[in-house]
């Protein structure tokens, strides 16, 4: 028979395990919610990003075609002899700022969009993600490169977009009512919502879209030639994506 082990001696074991149970539970049940935040912090950085690389794409083929067509390149020619047309993109620009963010500020829901909601930013075309520091090393070249890959896709084919738009908003619009002349370029802003951009600034667009089609009349009320109204309209509207996106280029590069 061994000898006993004293009663008070099993106790400060006993104790003395069940401290350690304790502080390892304790420890455990303060690393959950860490555990739990970094999941969904990588979903909702990964939701986008799928969506953002589902539409790169399918726009893909479009914007290939697109930049290497004759026509493409017969706009480019137009835009880059029209520098008047990239300071009228300037104001606009100017005036995007000032209503969306004028808006987002005195009617905060306004900064609402479902593309938010699910955690992008920017628009489905064109996400900048926030990418958590712990995030697997995959994931954080997935969120550099797809940038660049959207920017490599649309820049060369801006030209081609544009007249593409101008030919859905604006074309024809020296023959429309008063009605729609108000209600064309509030859809032009409601497509932008739907591609993810903030309703204040959804609406700001839609006064973008009123500019445009002010410049697309006047120029037909002087030449009274739909085509010369429709060049001057993509014109700026080329000139104002080209600006934008030459900015997005400026900040892909200074957070590679």
């Amino acid at each position: 028979m061994g000898e006993q082990v004293p009663e008070s001696l099993q106790e400060g074991l006993t104790g003395g395990v069940r401290r350690n149970l304790r502080l390892r539970a304790s420890v455990a049940m303060m690393e959950l919610p860490k555990a739990i935040a970094g999941e969904e912090v990588t979903s909702q950085v990964l939701v986008p990003l799928t969506m953002t690389t589902v539409f790169a794409a399918w726009m893909a083929p479009q914007a290939i075609r697109a930049a290497l067509s004759r026509r493409n390149r017969t706009r480019w020619r137009h835009l880059l002899r029209s520098p008047v047309s990239f300071t009228m993109a300037l104001a606009v620009i100017a005036c995007v700022l000032a209503i969306g963010s004028l808006l987002t500020v005195l009617v905060p829901c306004l900064g609402w969009s479902w593309w938010r909601a699910l955690g992008g930013t920017g628009s489905v075309m064109f996400n900048f993600p926030d990418v958590p520091s712990g995030a697997p090393g995959a994931l954080v070249w997935w969120a550099k490169l797809l940038p660049v890959v959207v920017l490599v896709l649309l820049l060369p084919a801006v030209p081609t977009f544009a007249y593409i738009e101008e030919c859905a908003f604006r074309r024809g619009a020296e023959s429309w009512s008063l009605d729609r002349r108000v209600l064309v370029p509030c859809i032009f802003g409601l497509v932008h919502a739907i591609l993810g951009v903030t309703l204040a600034f959804a609406i700001a667009l839609a006064f973008a879209g009123a500019l445009y089609q002010t410049r697309y009349l006047a120029t037909y009320a002087r030449r009274h030639s739909r085509s010369e109204a429709m060049q001057d309209a993509v014109n700026i509207h080329a000139a104002y994506n080209v600006l934008v996106l030459s900015v997005a280029a400026c900040v892909v590069f200074l957070t590679f």
